[in-house]
């Protein structure tokens, strides 16, 4: 049970919340606020570096 009791990922967030998915993979208190700043920091950090996640018909 305390077990989806979880803490955000983000860095600077105190927030903790409770994880009510289904597998218990829930990463941030909200996807609106703190996975969004993660997921677009990620995503420019890539494209800066020039990654293509893998795929072969993505140039970079």
């Amino acid at each position: 049970m305390w077990g989806r009791l979880k803490a955000c990922d983000r860095d600077t967030c105190l927030w903790a919340y409770w994880d009510a998915s289904r597998n218990q993979a829930r990463r941030w208190c909200s996807m609106a606020g703190c996975g969004s700043v993660i997921k677009t920091r990620r995503a420019r950090r890539k494209a800066k570096d020039g990654d293509t996640g893998g795929h072969p018909s993505v140039r970079g």
